[in-house]
């Protein structure tokens, strides 16, 4: 008898020592599988939270790249407005004292109110020589004289034609000094007072030259010379108008 309650004893305690440690295996797997997924969970999140950085990262310098390209374009723009408004000729103001008379120049040209004469010197009586040339000024009223001269370092331009367009204003021909194919040039708008220049017509090839100029009421009649060949051998002349309005 006593045997048999010792068996159920020991059969009541093996099963109790089962049941302990499925519930403790149990626990243990539920914790590691809720710690897991935590980690998971967590890792996920952080993962989430890189790549939304990451994104706003690229975002951002995407948004620069973007920026900067416009600056750029921008500083483009204002580059080639600056490059195509500017006018690379320029002149300084000398004064010659009146007692200074040309040498080898162009006669003198009156401005409509007779108070201001010009010449070309340095080009001869027609400006058609080889040679830098200048513009001479000459104030009727007070016998002072000035000469304009084109501010340059290697590009021998040279005064070519001047016109007067007004009681201060002169059209003059630029154009290169030396050689038998630059006949004429580009024609500028001069202020023979203040050195102020304005391109008024620019064909930057040698191929078609203005080679005179003349005022018709606010018109300006231009004579140019066109080469037909690269040789610069046979050439035709064109009659441009120009309103100077």
């Amino acid at each position: 008898m006593k045997t048999s309650i010792n068996k159920l004893k020991n059969n009541i305690c093996y099963i109790i020592c089962v049941l302990l440690a499925a519930l403790v295996i149990g626990f243990t797997g539920c914790s590691s599988g809720q710690i897991q997924e935590n980690k998971n969970v967590t890792s996920n999140s952080a993962d989430k939270k890189n790549t939304k950085e990451t994104e706003e990262n690229k975002g951002k310098k995407d948004e620069s790249a973007d920026i900067d390209k416009n600056k750029d374009a921008e500083n483009n723009d204002d580059s080639n407005k600056d490059s195509s408004s500017e006018n690379t000729i320029k002149f300084s103001k000398n004064d010659l004292g009146k007692e200074v008379n040309p040498k080898f120049s162009t006669e003198w040209k009156d401005s409509l109110n007779k108070k201001l004469s010009i010449c070309i010197e340095g080009k001869g009586p027609d400006a058609i020589e080889e040679g830098i040339g200048k513009i001479y000024v000459k104030d009727l009223e007070t016998g002072e004289k000035w000469s304009l001269d084109i501010i340059q370092k290697e590009e021998q331009n040279s005064p070519k034609f001047v016109e007067w367009l007004d009681d201060e204003n002169v059209a003059v021909i630029i154009g290169h000094g030396y050689g038998t194919i630059a006949v004429g040039g580009d024609l500028y708008k001069l202020n023979v007072k203040t050195c102020e220049v304005k391109e008024i017509y620019k064909s930057n090839t040698l191929n078609q030259q203005v080679t005179s100029v003349k005022k018709v009421n606010d018109k300006l009649e231009l004579q140019l010379l066109v080469y037909d060949d690269d040789d610069f051998i046979k050439s035709h002349t064109e009659k441009k108008i120009i309103d100077l309005k």
